[in-house]
């Protein structure tokens, strides 16, 4: 008999075939509406809209509290000034939501952008819409009460 070394071209195929069995599923996993790649990215788009959710509804509260320090408690040492055109608590709020730098998403109450200078003054039954740039189809809205008083967030959009 005869004492043969390496491998048959068969079993050079099949383990080629295999290779490639894995690797089209490896792509596969990657790519795609539902793979690993699609997945962060709207992972992504929900974490800033999320965020920003939540650092305006911090800025909110940090501006009541501030408002009603400097109105009735006379503290002085706030960002709020009872003299200055921010006179009235919602224009006071919305000045300061205008001031914060939120990336990836767009912010509007009642159809204009917050961060544009002809935004207008929130007004009970505004919308207050927090949209992705990235896609326009993941956003929270809340409405805009008197006083800078936010609804509950409606979190239906955030997912798609």
């Amino acid at each position: 008999m005869k004492n043969n070394k390496g491998i048959t071209l068969i079993a050079l195929v099949v383990t080629i075939i295999v290779l490639l069995i894995l690797a089209g599923v490896s792509i596969a996993m990657l790519t795609g509406d539902n793979g690993i790649l699609g997945r962060a990215k709207e992972a992504s788009t929900q974490t800033a809209v999320t965020n920003a959710r939540d650092e305006i509804s911090m800025k909110v509260a940090e501006c009541v509290t501030e408002y009603f320090a400097v109105s009735y408690a006379g503290a002085n040492n706030t960002t709020y000034n009872a003299s200055a055109e921010t006179d009235t608590l919602d224009k006071y709020i919305l000045n300061e939501l205008k001031k914060l730098q939120l990336k990836d998403v767009n912010v509007t109450l009642k159809g204009a952008e917050l961060n544009n200078a002809t935004a207008p003054t929130g007004t009970t039954g505004d919308v207050l819409k927090i949209e992705s740039k990235n896609d326009t189809s993941v956003y929270v809205t809340s409405t805009w009460s008197e006083g800078g008083k936010l609804s509950q967030w409606d979190n239906s959009k955030l997912t798609k």
